[in-house]
């Protein structure tokens, strides 16, 4: 059996054009109007709807981009060159399953490995992460995470400081996002006690 992975990022909903702006400096533009319609809650069934959003490996929905993502070049990421960089100190990592999950109060953006190699990079490759930690600080998200082989989440950067919307929304992104983001909090304020009584 391959090896899976995904990345998902959980943002407020006032923040989707601010990602979008971000995501251009780190993905191909090709997507664009697509993703921002999808977004905006025009592309059809979203996925997973009854789980709160996309299973990685699972359905592919309207709301399903492949993109092509721009990272520094390392070892570990040459065979995944689709080589439509035109910076030769990287390489252009695609497809990568895009999946885009619209609530009320929040959304959130899943980047699910299309290959056993690529779920392999999305575990051991420092610049994509990095690239992925990247899109979370500058595109305001509250947290990103690395869905692993078993479907558990590693949280891999959060929002200092950001706690889930009290809301009454009732939408099954909402309710899984709001949840991630209490999770992060608690990862990390764990992460910090175990480094002060280290």
């Amino acid at each position: 059996m391959g090896r899976s992975a995904a990345f998902q990022l959980v943002f407020n909903a006032s923040d989707k054009e601010h990602f979008l702006s971000v995501l251009q400096n780190h993905a191909d533009r090709q997507y664009l109007a697509e993703l921002r319609a999808a977004l905006d809650g025009h592309s059809g069934t979203p996925a997973g709807e009854s789980d709160g959003g996309h299973t990685p490996g699972v359905d592919k929905p309207a709301s399903c981009f492949c993109l092509t993502f721009l990272v520094p070049a390392e070892a570990s990421l040459a065979s995944l060159d689709t080589g439509h960089s035109k910076l030769p100190s990287h390489v252009s990592v695609g497809c990568i399953w895009t999946f885009v999950n619209v609530g009320e109060d929040y959304f959130s953006i899943v980047a699910d490995a299309a290959t056993s190699g690529m779920a392999a990079a999305f575990h051991e490759s420092s610049n994509l992460q990095a690239v992925f930690r990247t899109i979370a600080r500058e595109a305001n998200a509250q947290c990103l995470i690395l869905i692993d082989d078993w479907n558990c989440n590693q949280f891999l950067w959060c929002r200092a400081g950001s706690a889930a919307i009290e809301s009454h929304s009732t939408h099954p992104v909402d309710r899984q996002c709001a949840e991630l983001i209490t999770e992060a909090q608690k990862n990390l304020a764990g992460t910090h006690k175990h480094r002060e009584n280290g």
